[in-house]
C-alpha cells in the first residue's frame, strides 16, 4: 500500500508539471486522478499536497500566492476522499491497540527522544541501506533517553537541516527542495512515534527517498559542475 501510494504520487507530480508546461487540461485531470488513487492506496499520500507547492516554488518564478492557487484543485480531491471515507466507514473508530510489541515507545519520556533517534536512523538507511529487516517491533531498536548519543545526533541533524531550509529557501536551490520534501515526508514517521509510541518501518522511507534523491543528485551536480538539464550525447560524455 505504501509503495503503491508513493508511485501514484510520483505520477501525480509528473502530470502536474506537464500541465504547468503544456496547459493541457488532460494533464491536470490525470494528475488529480493519480492523487486520488494515491489516497485510496494509503493516506500517507496526504503529504503530497505540500510536495506540489514546494516543487512549483522552486521550479518556476511563482509567488507563494500563485503556488497556493495552483494547489487548490488537489485540496478538493482530499475533501472528496475524506467525505468518501466518512460515508463508507460511518462511525467505525480506530483504536490504538494495547500492544507493546508494535507500540514499544508508549512511555511519555521516550517518545520525543525516539522520534529524533528514528529520524537519524532513517537517514542512515537512505545513505546506506544495510542491514535491512522486516521487523522493527519491541526492542529491535531499544528505547533511548534524551542523553543517548544517537538521540543527540538525531537532534543535531534535524536542526542542521531545518536551519539550512530557513536560511537558503529563497535561493530556490534543488538541494533545499530535496531537504524540504525529505522533512515533510519524515513528519508522519516522527508523529507516529510521538503521538502513539509506534515502531519504525522501512516502508516509511519510500516518500523521503524522493527528497533524498533530489538533494543528493543536485549536490553531486554542483560538486562535479554538471548541468542536470544537459542532454547527454554519448556514454563517454555521461
Amino acid at each position: 500500500d505504501e509503495l503503491l501510494s508513493f508511485l501514484n504520487v510520483l505520477l501525480m507530480l509528473w502530470f502536474s508539471l506537464k500541465y504547468i508546461d503544456s496547459r493541457k487540461t488532460v494533464h491536470l485531470f490525470a494528475s488529480l486522478f493519480f492523487f486520488y488513487l494515491a489516497l485510496l492506496s494509503k493516506e500517507t499520500a496526504l503529504v503530497a499536497i505540500l510536495f506540489l507547492p514546494a516543487i512549483l516554488y522552486f521550479r518556476g518564478n511563482y509567488s507563494i500566492m500563485e503556488v497556493v492557487k495552483k494547489t487548490i484543485p488537489y485540496v478538493f480531491i482530499i475533501v472528496l476522499f475524506l467525505l468518501q471515507k466518512k460515508l463508507l466507514l460511518a462511525n467505525a473508530a480506530g483504536m490504538t491497540p494495547d500492544d507493546l510489541v508494535n507500540y514499544p515507545y508508549r512511555e511519555s519520556d521516550v517518545r520525543i527522544p525516539m522520534a529524533f533517534l528514528l529520524f537519524a536512523f532513517g537517514l542512515k538507511l537512505l545513505f546506506f541501506p544495510h542491514p535491512l529487516r522486516y521487523d522493527y517491533s519491541y526492542n529491535q531498536i531499544p528505547a533511548a533517553s534524551i542523553t543517548d548519543v544517537f538521540v543527540i545526533a538525531g537532534i543535531i541533524l534535524f536542526m542542521a537541516g531545518a536551519v539550512a531550509i530557513i536560511k537558503y529557501y529563497k535561493s530556490r536551490s534543488p538541494v533545499i527542495l530535496g531537504l524540504i520534501i525529505l522533512y515533510i515526508s519524515m513528519a508522519p514517521l516522527m508523529a507516529f512515534t510521538i503521538l502513539r509510541g509506534g515502531i519504525f518501518a522501512e516502508r516509511f522511507l519510500f516518500f523521503p527517498s524522493l527528497g533524498f534523491s533530489i538533494a543528493i543528485v543536485s549536490a553531486l551536480a554542483v560538486l562535479f559542475k554538471t548541468g542536470v538539464t544537459e542532454k547527454i550525447s554519448s556514454l563517454k560524455n555521461f
